[in-house]
């Protein structure tokens, strides 16, 4: 694992084997977790994991209200970070690896997930996408994806959600598995139902993910 810091982010980069043949993952997620996500997916990606993240602001497309009671609002970042990855943090990655890849990849858990699929929508950047339990009940989320067109032609799109996160206290998150849905049909994304809340098993989600869009695992539909 190799270290690039570029502002105040910082990329680890986790390269997999015959990397200029195989697709470069970024993720969005606990830093943390990176090695298990990668070990999840097989190493079958060069996966690129960003920290440094302020997630309420960075990942959020627009402002909204905040989820929790106690937390904070959605702050709106996402168009400012989203010009900040493409414009600075991509380039030095992929100058640091010595090559641009075939197939370059966005993908994140909870805000993260949200952020990947919102991206698809507002840059060129990325032609393989994937959410895990993403943040789909998002207000306007639905509205906005329905009156919008991905900026590039999509390879691979995956969107997974765990069956009782539709269980929960939030009335807006409830809607998750319902808005990942009906995301994944607007997409042509292949979905999967995981068993579980929000918090089970995310690397392992995570891994699955990436190795849907890297093509491990083929589309089904």
């Amino acid at each position: 694992m190799d270290k690039i810091t570029v502002g105040e982010y910082t990329a680890m980069v986790f390269r997999c084997e015959r990397a200029e043949e195989s697709a470069v993952i970024y993720i969005h997620t606990a830093a943390e977790e990176c090695e298990e996500i990668f070990n999840a997916s097989g190493k079958c990606a060069t996966l690129v994991c960003i920290s440094g993240i302020d997630w309420n602001r960075d990942m959020s497309p627009w402002a909204a209200k905040r989820a929790f009671k106690g937390g904070e609002d959605f702050a709106g970042g996402g168009p400012d970070y989203l010009a900040r990855l493409t414009s600075e943090i991509i380039p030095a990655v992929e100058k640091f690896l010595g090559f641009t890849p075939a197939q370059r990849g966005i993908a994140g858990y909870s805000l993260g997930g949200l952020f990947a699929l919102w991206s698809v929508f507002n840059t060129d950047a990325f032609n393989l996408a994937a959410s895990a339990s993403g943040s789909l009940w998002f207000d306007g989320w639905t509205e906005y994806i329905a009156a919008d067109e991905p900026k590039s032609k999509l390879c691979g799109i995956y969107i997974s959600v765990g069956d009782k996160e539709k269980n929960a206290r939030d009335q807006r998150m409830r809607m998750v598995e319902e808005n990942s849905r009906i995301t994944a049909q607007r997409l042509s994304a292949k979905f999967e139902l995981n068993e579980g809340n929000h918090f089970k098993d995310a690397p392992l989600r995570m891994g699955r993910a990436i190795e849907h869009i890297s093509g491990v695992i083929k589309n089904e539909g």
